[in-house]
């Protein structure tokens, strides 16, 4: 059964770092958190440069796509999530409001219940053996680099922001993102 991505991942943020529950660290010790960590995907890390950073934490799940070519689609074996690739995600910048309007109106195949991701959903795409995009390229075919994708989620403490993926790295940014501002929509539908 697939989970919530708020299931799979639980995360806690200190100041600017996030610290995952239930890790191990790669010595083999555990750290006192809560220990669902296991069903969170790898970001693909494994040196460590500082405690408690990716690197350190060797656990969760490899990330697993399947991707339908005559769709141009990408299926996330682990969240359930559909994500749209086509040739359309090289090309459109829209706004905030403009991105939700466009993945509510998408229809590929039979499916037209297509949305904007949230944040979390976004930043779940996000695969450190990867740069330039930070994304598994032999699945994501038609994902940009050097652009911001938006996603679902403003700001709660800076009206008129949201929250957008850089995709050369894969992470988020927030400064100063105006809703007005144009990037690029990467649209996402649930397969339960």
């Amino acid at each position: 059964m697939y989970k919530t991505i708020r299931q799979i991942l639980s995360l806690t943020v200190v100041g600017s770092f996030l610290l995952l529950s239930g890790c191990s660290h790669s010595d083999g010790s555990s750290s006192s958190v809560d220990k669902e960590f296991s069903t969170v995907k790898r970001t693909g890390i494994i040196q460590s440069y500082t405690a408690f950073d990716d690197g350190d934490y060797q656990a969760g799940l490899a990330q697993s796509y399947t991707r339908d070519n005559s769709l141009e689609v990408v299926v996330d074996n682990t969240t359930g999530l559909m994500w749209q690739d086509d040739g359309n995600n090289l090309n459109q910048e829209v706004t905030f409001i403009e991105a939700s309007t466009y993945c509510t109106n998408m229809t590929i195949g039979s499916y037209n219940d297509w949305r904007a991701p949230t944040i979390d959903e976004l930043l779940f795409l996000g695969d450190r053996d990867y740069f330039g995009p930070a994304v598994d390229t032999s699945v994501f075919i038609n994902v940009a680099n050097y652009v911001y994708y938006w996603s679902s989620s403003e700001m709660s403490l800076r009206t008129g922001q949201a929250w957008a993926v850089y995709s050369e790295a894969w992470t988020d940014h927030y400064r100063n993102i105006p809703l007005s501002n144009t990037y690029h929509a990467l649209c996402v539908r649930n397969t339960i």
